[in-house]
């Protein structure tokens, strides 16, 4: 939008003629029609409109100088598409002048003139321009006119893309977008209101989420950024701090906003090439990756079902390729049991009905399968179909995923890019071949009972039954089978070689010939034993190794004759659980023939029951007494007929039990041999009140994971009850809250009675809990069908302890009247106390908080109390090193924090928050990350840690940002340069902040040199606001700035002292000053890196009060002044000395010392007693506080009496440290005291007492016990006695240990002994000297020629300590010549094994040495004497390792001639390294005449080689085969033999060739190798007519030539429309448009020449 003012010095144009309206309207007509047409053809036409306006020439200069004349404010966007004109109040917009130009009115003629020139220049202006002037205040404005378009940024996957490139840039597939958009304003200009704000507009297929981001100065918010749908709005909103901000030069800003491309772009997938427009940054061309994310390879394996008529099976593979893939391998594994039969076919349907023959698969054999190799697929399945065949039946016998069975199948697969697409497993699918397949038995028994005929059935299924073994195992039992009735085996049809049971028995195996038959085999046994009165069961098995080699199975076949008498039974007739009365039935049954004299029933009472005669009653015979012993019933029966008996008995409960108890009675029949018994059970249930279970309700505490919630479910107690109470039992770690109970009428209801709450009394022991149920609920629990459920709540007692997961078993049981009963148990499983219950501290830092830190700490969140011993808990944040506390940022539960609730101190870093206990706190604030953009965030400089007071280490938690490197910020305004704030605040009150303090900044110049500071170049000031804060912006890298407080806020101290500054700059390796001098006085430089862009530097101020204190130094017994103090007091706040001085100065008129008097303002205070009078030890310091008020106070008791405080020293004690020292060793008195000496220092202030040495005269020496003593008189206190030893000849100390007084030894040579008062320290020193070690020179040698050999790895072991003291390879040491000499060793005495691990290659290894070196270093060996040499050496003999043989022979069939073969055939033998040994030619082989066999026998090293016959052509025969023989195994076809050699053993390697006479016609011969030229050229010719058809199939691919062909039509449109387009339209639109502005031109030079 245009608005235009005119002056009033503008003159009226002259009215224009008739014809002239009349033309203009026309040519106005002309211009709306071309405003109309679409944008990319006003784009296209822009160089016509811009080639018509410049050609005004002159006149376009003189009229651009009457309009800015006339102009006062020109403000225009460049989306502008209307004309609007303001004169004396009205406005008349372009389409109303058009339809006015039609009226013959001369003045809206005029208007409309005037405005279409200005707009044109208008345009043109901004077009030049980009900058906008002043707006209005709260008026809106587009973003666009304020880009620094060049600055913007638009990346795509984090790839910075560029507009206007005709090529598109690839992108990958999904990848997010993102807008970083740049601008500026112009000083002192638009924006300068609050209520300013500007918009941006978004391209409309890209979605970006709804969002409100934060515009940051450094890390103070000035505005904010809404974006909404598509549209950016951006305002200057944070009050005070953009005020400040909009007053700023240099004001300039950034954002960034990310989303997602719209699924046109997407296109469901596939990608493709697209566009979007950025306002003022131009049009970007993409073109999209299809989506890949799921490409790769998969294979899945199906068949497998066995067919037995032909023992093969069919596979399927189905391969699978996602996208392109290229080289796919799909690897088939066989087990050793299954190998391929015939070869593999190619399908594209799962039918297999349609072959694939594109890109044509191979198959390659493996060991163990075959691999199948596809070169390319994309987006397809095919189907490879196989047979495979099982090489032996026995694996039917085992399950198919044994190893035996051999029959497992694996597919996997992989591609170029898939190293691993899977594996599918499919093995071989049969019915196992299980005994009962194999053979049955079974039997009949005579009627007579005699013997038993005997059924066993083998191979029913008609199996290969070829080398199976059979064998019939009679059973062995106690009462087994009789034996087998000779002459009674038989077999249908017969078993061939017609076995004998004897052969039956031992294992019968079927031979060849006897593959399928079935074979029926029957023969009798005796019975064995019966009885009338025992059951017995008989065992016959059929055992069968199926195929004589896998493993043997049975079948086992049971007779069963006779029955078992039941001699007696007993059963508790007694019904129900809550009887103490219990009566039993014993059933006695008397067997045939009846029973003996001595027949007798015992019953046996439990214990807890009682029972007398008179509770026994006899049934069916007279005249038996029974009696009761102890604890068994005894009924003698004696001589009864045959029959049956009934006894009862009635037994009694005492004790009554209180829980749950099982009484077990048994009863025995006896009567000789006869001992038979039956039992019966009784369980005893007593009444049960109480429930006990973890629970939780609607309206109670869910188990909050800091306790633990039970339920007591109480159900009707008797009306005689008269008192009840629960005692509960709670487990460790638990505690009964207090108030916690709630009682409910049933478990099922969800409201509290607390009429019934108010009944039950509770009162708690240690662990224990009593409920007592009185009143109403007594009364309501005696009625029946009501319950009384009480609930409860635990808490931890110990919070660490309960970190750990673990179950919580609670018991309780209740007492009614005077009985007790039975204890319940709850348990509450797997409990864990959550350490974030405790303390949770989170952050977030990305873009949009950058360079803030937004964190946030849960405190407490189950409101537990956690320190018992306060009300308020402390809590104590550390930030990193990069990081800064945000003044006035924390709020607690929502509110703003106060100085009484935080404190921060910024030396450490520390912010100190007291909250309250039981309660949830959530704790909010901000911290300020100082570090440039992308400088490194580490564990160093960002973590956050948090600590509760009182808790532990359940009360600890930190945060780490995730980020690595500073982020930027997402949305940014600021003005230039690096920024230091400033935050005022009370004096020890951190958060106390301070308002209305001001402050100077200058920029100051500095002498390099010398350090001294100049005057000041500029100059700015600033006052804290509400928050204490005051921010210097503006401010430049490498600049030395000055900061003063120049006001006080009200009654406060003013603080002078100027404060000095510098940022480091990037690159500048000048020397920076770290102090600078003013009026003589030296400051320090507060130096910044490079890296930081802003520094907070905290201010306090000390408020105007101050009270006398006095400080009175007295002798702790007399509390008399002493004199010759040293006292300071210390300001605890900052560390600062208030006050220095020396007791003794202050004195009254008489003369006398009196307490030194100081003035001190309010705060802590510590008075110090740097040193104490001459015999007195220094007082600890006192820390004593000066409130507002005056009142003086000390943690230290009796330190303060009103204002007086009071510090006490007291004399200086004396002890005695007594060093003795004793040496264990042959050392001598004289080497002792030359070698030793000791230094003594007195810890309390680190003096040397003393340097003693052993000889000093100050040493007592005790020659019979070798011990030195020395005794010091000392102050009391702790002292380092320090020993010093020198070496002495011939001897090494082994070891060096004190004791200090009784306590245990310890090793070393600095002890600390404290002397006490009235006592003597003692400090017992011991040496031990062990004599010293010597040099053993070990040889290695050739046992036969003693020569030294190399290669020879050896170890020395200490045969005490069983360490290895020495390892080393023979070879390493050499003498001048450089001939292999012993290698030498330093061994103390005592006794060693010398060790060859490893051989020289051809010797074995030699047997260890066992040797003794003596204190004299004399080598002796009682086991290998002759190995030991001279004085000091040992020799270790090796001897050559023996050889194995290797023998080959030659044989020829056939009529070839010895001296033809010897000329043709020759052998090379190679090691296992592939390593030529030699090469043997026929004619060098020994060769025997008779069996026509040449032989040749080789001695090597033992080993893997590989024989290979080389064979030329002989004249006149056609070589047929080789084969080979190894030992005696299989001939093998093949001229290379695989062979292993073992030392001392002979191999024989045996070569055979077969050949056959060749035709001898020339010609026939040459027409062979003619049409075999032939062949080949056919063959070539093939290949050529196969690469043809390859192509044409290549070219004639379903999607392919259709996308090339297309993609060229298409390629070749836009070349055309971009050289040859039909372009008519545009000409002669243009060319109306060019006669439109023609026609204004000479209608404005007319209009011109008549002004």
């Amino acid at each position: 939008m245009v608005s235009i003012r005119r002056s009033d010095k503008v003159k009226e144009c002259k009215k224009m003629t008739k014809k002239e309206k009349k033309l203009l309207a026309v040519l106005m007509v002309l211009i709306m029609g071309f405003t109309m047409l679409p944008g990319n053809f006003s784009a296209a036409m822009s160089d016509i409109i811009n080639t018509a306006t410049e050609a005004s020439g002159e006149d376009k200069q003189t009229t651009e100088k009457q309009t800015e004349t006339a102009t006062t404010e020109v403000v225009t966007t460049a989306a502008d598409t209307s004309i609007e004109s303001t004169e004396n109040g009205e406005s008349t917009t372009m389409a109303a002048t058009v339809e006015s130009s039609i009226v013959d009115t001369e003045q809206q003629t005029e208007a409309v003139t005037t405005e279409m020139a200005v707009k044109t220049r208008a345009n043109r202006k901004v077009k030049k321009m980009r900058m906008p002037v002043s707006k209005s205040a709260g008026t809106p404005a587009k973003l666009d006119n304020y880009l620094d378009a060049s600055a913007c940024q638009v990346t795509i996957g984090g790839v910075i893309i560029t507009p206007g490139s005709s090529a598109p840039i690839e992108v990958a597939y999904n990848d997010k977008i993102s807008i970083n958009l740049n601008w500026k304003f112009v000083d002192n200009q638009f924006p300068t209101s609050q209520n300013d704000s500007l918009t941006y507009e978004l391209p409309s297929n890209i979605a970006f989420d709804t969002f409100t981001g934060d515009l940051m100065d450094g890390s103070t918010i000035v505005g904010h950024y809404y974006l909404n749908g598509n549209t950016i709005t951006l305002k200057y909103d944070a009050g005070e701090e953009s005020d400040a901000f909009l007053g700023q030069s240099g004001r300039h800003g950034s954002l960034t906003a990310s989303g997602k491309l719209g699924n046109d772009v997407l296109n469901n997938g596939n990608g493709g090439k697209t566009s979007f427009t950025f306002n003022a940054l131009g049009t970007f061309n993409i073109d999209m990756k299809r989506d890949d994310r799921n490409d790769g390879v998969s294979i899945q394996k199906a068949g497998g079902q066995l067919d037995e008529s032909t023992m093969t099976a069919e596979y399927k593979l189905r391969i699978t390729a996602t996208g392109p893939q290229t080289n796919i391998k799909a690897t088939d594994k066989m087990g050793s049991n299954l190998e391929l039969d015939g070869e593999p076919t190619y399908w594209e349907d799962e039918a297999c009905t349609k072959s694939y023959t594109d890109n044509a698969p191979t198959k390659s054999n493996t060991t163990d399968g075959f691999v199948v190799t596809v070169p390319a697929l994309k987006d397809k399945t095919i189907f490879v179909k196989y047979k495979v065949k099982l090489k032996d039946e026995k694996a039917l016998v085992y399950d198919s995923w044994d190893d035996k069975a051999g029959v497992s199948n694996s597919a996997s697969v992989s591609s170029d890019t898939t190293t691993d697409g899977g594996t599918s497993w499919k093995n071989l699918e049969y019915t196992k071949r299980v005994v009962e397949k194999w053979v049955s038995k079974d039997h009949t028994v005579s009627t007579d009972q005699s013997k038993i005929t005997w059924k066993v059935t083998v191979n029913p299924n008609g199996y290969n039954i070829a080398g199976a073994k059979i064998k019939d195992i009679l059973g062995t039992e106690e009462h087994h089978v009789g034996p087998y009735i000779n002459g009674t085996l038989s077999s249908t049809p017969a078993l061939p070689g017609n076995p004998t049971w004897s052969d039956l028995q031992n294992g019968y195996t079927f031979p060849a010939g006897t593959d399928n038959n079935t074979y029926t085999i029957t023969y009798d046994t005796e019975m064995g034993d019966v009885s009338t009165t025992e059951q017995y069961t008989k065992s016959n098995t059929i055992q069968i190794n199926p195929y004589g080699n896998t493993y043997d199975m049975s079948k086992t076949d049971y007779c069963t004759i006779g029955s078992n008498h039941e001699y007696i039974k007993k059963v508790c007739d007694t019904t129900g659980n809550s009887s103490t009365d219990v009566e039993w039935t014993i059933t006695v049954k008397v067997p045939k023939g009846g029973s003996s004299s001595d027949m007798r029933v015992t019953d046996t009472i439990p214990a807890g029951m009682t029972c007398t005669a008179s509770d026994i009653t006899i049934n069916g015979v007279t005249g038996i007494t029974p009696s009761v012993a102890g604890s068994t019933i005894t009924i003698p029966f004696g001589a009864v007929a045959e029959g049956t008996y009934t006894i009862k008995v009635k037994t009694h409960i005492d004790p009554v039990p209180a829980k749950d108890t099982t009484y077990q009675n048994t009863a025995t029949y006896i009567d000789g041999t006869v001992n038979k018994n039956s039992s019966a059970d009784y369980t005893y249930k007593p009444e049960q009140y109480l429930k006990k279970e973890t629970a939780n309700r609607p309206d109670f505490p869910w188990d909050y994971g800091t306790g633990i919630n039970w339920q007591l479910v109480v159900s009707a107690l008797p009306d005689d009850t008269t008192s009840a109470v629960i005692e509960d039992t709670l487990p460790d770690n638990l505690h009964y809250k207090e108030g916690s109970l709630k009682v409910y009428e049933y478990s099922w209801n969800n409201t509290e009675n607390s009429a019934l709450t108010n009944s039950i009394h509770v009162t708690t022991s240690s662990n224990k809990i009593y409920f007592e149920i009185t009143g109403d609920a007594l009364t309501h629990i005696k009625t029946a069908g009501k319950q009384l459920c009480l609930f409860y709540t635990t808490d931890y007692v110990d919070l660490n302890q309960a970190m750990t997961s673990q179950d919580y078993v609670n018991k309780a049981f209740i007492k009614v009247n005077d009985r007790v009963c039975p204890e319940v148990p709850a348990t509450a499983q797997w409990k864990q106390l959550k350490k974030d219950s405790i303390i949770d501290k989170t952050g977030q830092y990305d873009a949009t908080t950058a360079p803030n830190v937004k964190y946030t700490i849960t405190v407490n969140e189950n409101a537990l109390d956690l320190d018992a011993a306060s009300d308020q808990l402390l809590l104590k944040d550390v930030m990193g090193s990069a990081i800064e506390y945000y003044p006035g940022s924390m709020k607690i539960d929502g509110v703003t924090a106060t100085s009484q609730q935080v404190s921060y101190d910024a030396s450490t870093r520390t912010l100190e928050v007291k909250v309250p206990d039981s309660k949830k706190v959530v704790i909010t604030y901000m911290g300020t990350i100082t570090l440039d953009v992308g400088a490194a965030l580490t564990d160093a400089n960002c973590v956050n840690s948090c600590s509760l007071s009182g808790v532990g280490d359940a009360g600890t938690d930190k945060y780490r940002p995730s980020a690595t490197a500073v982020i930027k910020s997402a949305g940014s305004s600021t003005s230039n340069g690096v920024v230091i704030h400033i935050v005022k605040h009370k004096k020890g009150e951190t958060t106390n902040y301070l308002p209305n303090a001001e402050f100077t900044c200058s920029e100051m110049v500095y002498d390099a040199a010398t350090g001294a500071v100049g005057t000041a170049i500029t100059s700015q000031k600033v006052t804290s606001n509400t928050v204490g804060k005051a921010s210097f912006s503006n401010l430049y890298r490498a600049k030395l700035y000055r900061i003063v407080e120049t006001k006080a806020p009200a009654n406060y101290k003013i603080d002078t002292t100027p404060r000095y500054f510098l940022f480091k700059e990037t690159g500048n390796t000048g020397t920076y000053p770290s102090n600078v001098i003013e009026n003589g006085v030296t400051y320090p430089v507060h130096l910044e890196e490079a890296v930081t862009t802003s520094y907070t530097y905290s201010f306090p101020n000390e408020a105007i009060t101050s009270h006398p204190v006095q400080i009175s130094k007295v002798d702790i017994t007399s509390s008399k002044e002493l004199a010759g103090a040293e006292l300071t007091i210390t300001d605890k706040a900052d560390n600062r000395n208030v006050a220095k001085w020396t007791s003794g100065s202050d004195k009254d008129a008489a003369g006398n010392l009196i307490p030194r008097t100081i003035t001190l303002a309010e705060g802590t205070y510590i008075l110090t007693e740097t040193k104490a009078p001459a015999g007195y030890k220094v007082a600890n310091p006192i820390e004593f506080t000066v409130a507002s008020d005056g009142t003086v106070a000390s943690t230290t008791t009796g330190a303060v009496s009103g204002n007086k405080i009071t510090m006490k020293d007291a004399t200086i004690d004396k002890g005695k440290l007594k060093i003795t020292k004793t040496i264990s060793g042959t050392v001598t008195q004289a080497q002792a005291e030359a070698s030793v000496s000791f230094t003594v220092v007195d810890n309390s202030d680190h003096h040397v007492v003393g340097t003693y040495k052993l000889s000093d005269a100050d040493f007592t020496y005790d020659p019979m016990n070798k011990i030195w003593t020395k005794e010091l008189n000392c102050n009391v206190g702790e002292y380092t006695v320090t020993e010093t030893v020198t070496a002495i000849g011939g001897y090494m100390l082994s070891k060096v240990s004190y004791v200090i007084n009784s306590a245990a030894a310890q090793d070393g040579e600095v002890a600390t002994a404290n002397v006490v008062k009235g006592t003597t320290t003692n400090v017992a020193y011991t040496n031990t000297y062990d004599p010293a070690a010597h040099s053993v020179d070990i040889s290695k040698v050739d046992a036969a020629n003693s020569e030294e050999l190399a290669g020879a790895e050896l170890t020395i072991t200490d045969k005490t300590s069983n360490l290895v003291v020495a390892k080393w390879t023979s070879g390493d040491k050499k003498d001048a010549a450089g001939n292999v000499i012993p290698y030498t060793v330093t061994l103390a005495a005592g006794i060693y094994s010398l060790t060859e691990t490893k051989a020289p290659t051809g010797y074995e290894v030699a047997d260890p040495i066992d040797f003794t070196v003596g204190n004299d270093g004399k080598v002796t060996s009682t086991t290998h004497a002759a190995n030991i040499v001279g004085v000091n050496k040992v020799v270790m003999k090796d001897v050559k390792e023996k050889p194995g043989t290797l023998k080959l022979t030659k044989t020829v069939a056939g009529t070839v001639s010895k001296e033809d073969a010897e000329k043709t055939i020759q052998f090379k033998v190679r090691d296992a390294a592939g390593t030529e040994v030699a090469t043997y030619k026929l004619s060098e082989f020994t060769y025997d005449t008779a069996s026509k066999t040449w032989t040749k026998t080789l001695d090597c090293t033992a080993g893997k080689y590989t024989v290979t016959e080389t064979v030329t052509d002989v004249t006149g025969y056609t070589l047929t085969s080789v084969t080979y023989t190894i030992d005696s195994g299989a001939a093998t076809t093949g001229k290379a033999a695989d062979v292993t050699l073992v030392k001392g053993n002979v191999t024989t390697v045996a070569f055979k060739n077969s050949y056959q006479e060749s035709p001898t016609t020339t010609e026939a011969t040459t027409t062979t190798t003619e049409t075999a030229t032939e062949v080949t050229t056919e063959t070539e010719a093939t290949t050529e007519v196969t690469t043809e058809v390859t192509t044409e199939q290549i070219t004639t691919d379903e999607d392919k030539p259709e996308v090339d062909t297309h993609s060229k039509e298409t390629t070749g449109k836009k070349t055309k429309s971009k050289k040859t387009g039909d372009t008519a339209p545009i000409a002669a639109t243009g060319g109306m448009l060019l006669i439109s502005l023609v026609g204004l031109g000479v209608l404005y030079r007319k209009k011109k020449k008549n002004d």
